[in-house]
């Protein structure tokens, strides 16, 4: 599996895991109750092999961190380049200077949107042509 992004965006901790479904099948006691109720017995029968990420309404699944963040990301296929942290620009809302629209100074790309050179959002990686501020979006490479 690989992950548009792998760190946590809060704390920049490596993600702990994936926020899963798993399916399962709580057993009931044997007996019935005089009132014809059953009792749960404190057991789960868990089927493993229903286990699956839950994605939201953008096909993204949630990591989380040791810490306890989650966030969205999009699952990558093998082809796509994995972005660590060394090749992060604006890894955190604190690094963008926006301007009253909404849109970084830097960059050009409203905050929070996805970047059309390097498919990020919130942040550019270092080999995006945005990055430095050298070329703004709209604008051409001189």
């Amino acid at each position: 599996m690989k992950f548009s992004k792998i760190n946590c965006p809060e704390c920049g901790e490596r993600a702990r895991g994936i926020i899963e479904q798993v399916m399962g099948c709580a057993l009931l006691n044997d007996e019935d109750n005089e009132d014809g109720t059953v009792d749960y017995s404190g057991e789960t029968d868990v089927w493993w092999s229903e286990q699956i990420p839950i994605h939201d309404g953008d096909g993204r699944v949630t990591l989380i961190c040791p810490e306890g963040h989650e966030w969205q990301v999009e699952e990558l296929d093998d082809s796509e380049p994995v972005v660590s942290d060394g090749d992060l620009v604006h890894s955190k809302d604190s690094d963008c200077t926006l301007d009253d629209t909404d849109t970084c100074t830097v960059c050009g790309v409203a905050h929070g949107d996805e970047c059309p050179d390097c498919k990020q959002r919130g942040f550019h990686a270092k080999r995006c042509r945005l990055s430095d501020g050298t070329v703004r979006l709209g604008s051409k490479k001189t």
